[in-house]
């Protein structure tokens, strides 16, 4: 297949994460390097598909409740270790959708870490900064501890990402304990009968948390090239 025409789709991005980093090089009059310039974009697209990725994740979660608040009998479907009810009915698509955004979100995490890291390992040669390459995790989580920042979230992000791509999928339940007044969603590392092994589920409010301390983390590591790339003369 030979490509002669085409349409490029206009990209305007909404995170602002890359650009204070970009002024700050400008302002010190620093040539942005292509392979540098590549990442920062990367970046950018990435940290703008969470937003949308967790919108989703949210409308069905929510919609899913209220479904459940809705029907006649709804007793019929809860479960405890005492109980065993009937498996509540979604919608294919919702249910399958669900579970991809979920799995697509972690992966999205993961990898605006991943490029954050080596960003971070371009910049630092840029400004004059001695580091081995191999030890820029170590470098980054440094720079997290130095600004009092929980890196907790990190360690999740990875156990439950990694258990996704490479061990299992996901299966879903609703937390009614609190009902009608407060739900969560339950996201399950296999299909479980009592939730007494933390290590085998986590939850939508949890998934909120990881999000924060990414969001946290970014913006600190952000601060701190911005403020090392000022102290260059």
């Amino acid at each position: 297949m030979s490509i002669k025409e085409w349409v490029h789709i206009d990209y305007i991005g909404g995170d602002p994460w890359v650009k204070r980093i970009w002024a700050a090089l400008n302002d010190k009059n620093f040539k942005i390097p292509e392979p540098l310039s590549q990442k920062g974009l990367a970046i950018a697209i990435r940290l703008d598909m969470l937003e949308p990725i967790l919108r989703r994740i949210c409308k069905t979660a929510n919609d899913l409740y209220k479904s459940y608040l809705n029907e006649v009998d709804i007793k019929r479907f809860k479960s405890s270790k005492n109980k065993r009810g009937y498996a509540f009915p979604m919608n294919i698509y919702d249910k399958f959708g669900l579970i991809a955004d979920i799995d697509a979100l972690l992966f999205e995490l993961n990898a605006c870490c991943e490029l954050i890291r080596k960003f971070t390992a371009l910049i630092y040669p840029l400004i004059g900064k001695k580091f081995k390459q191999k030890d820029m995790g170590k470098e980054i989580r440094k720079i997290l501890k130095s600004s009092k920042s929980n890196i907790e979230w990190f360690e999740d992000l990875d156990k439950h990402r990694n258990f996704l791509l490479h061990e299992g999928s996901a299966y879903i339940a609703i937390d009614v304990t609190n009902a009608p007044h407060n739900f969560d969603l339950i996201i399950m590392k296999e299909n479980l009968k009592t939730f007494d092994d933390k290590n085998k589920f986590f939850t939508l409010n949890q998934l909120g948390g990881i999000l924060a301390g990414f969001y946290d983390a970014r913006q600190k590591i952000r601060d701190y090239l911005v403020k090392e790339i000022q102290k260059v003369a």
